[in-house]
C-alpha cells in the first residue's frame, strides 16, 4: 500500500512540475508576442496621418523647424518645401507663408509621424488667436 501511495504521489508531483514548467514557457511566449504587437503598432503608426495644434513658440526657417506649445509641452516639428501654409481658420482661410508666423500664433498642422515619432507637417493653418 505504501508503494502505491508513493508511486501515486510521485506521478502527481511530476504532473504538477510539468504543468508549471509549461505555464512558465507559455508566459514567455505571451510576453514575446506582446512586444511584437507593440513594435508592429509603432510601425503601423509611422507614416499615418496625424494632427498637431498649439501655440507657436519658435520658428527656425533655416532648420525648417517650428516649435509649438501643446498643453505644457514644447513639441518641435519639421516642415518642407511642399508644406502648405494657410492663414485664417480651417473653413475660411487664404494662402500664407511660414515667414508670416509669429510667436503666440495658434497653429494647427496635419502631417505624418516617422518611425522615431518625429512629426513632419504637410499642411498648417495659423491665425492670431485660438
Amino acid at each position: 500500500m505504501r508503494i502505491r501511495n508513493a508511486a501515486f504521489g510521485g506521478v502527481c508531483f511530476a504532473l504538477v512540475l510539468g504543468l508549471s514548467a509549461t505555464s512558465m514557457a507559455g508566459q514567455t511566449k505571451a510576453e514575446k508576442s506582446t512586444k511584437m504587437e507593440k513594435s508592429t503598432k509603432m510601425d503601423k503608426a509611422a507614416g499615418k496621418a496625424t494632427n498637431l495644434q498649439g501655440t507657436v513658440q519658435n520658428v527656425d526657417q533655416a532648420k525648417s523647424m517650428i516649435t509649438v506649445l501643446v498643453g505644457k509641452a514644447a513639441r518641435p516639428f519639421t516642415f518642407g518645401s511642399g508644406t502648405k501654409f494657410l492663414s485664417g481658420h480651417s473653413d475660411n482661410n487664404k494662402p500664407g507663408m511660414v515667414s508670416q508666423l509669429k510667436k503666440g500664433n495658434f497653429i494647427a498642422c496635419s502631417g505624418t509621424l516617422d518611425t522615431k515619432g518625429d512629426f513632419t507637417a504637410k499642411e498648417c493653418v495659423y491665425r492670431e488667436t485660438k
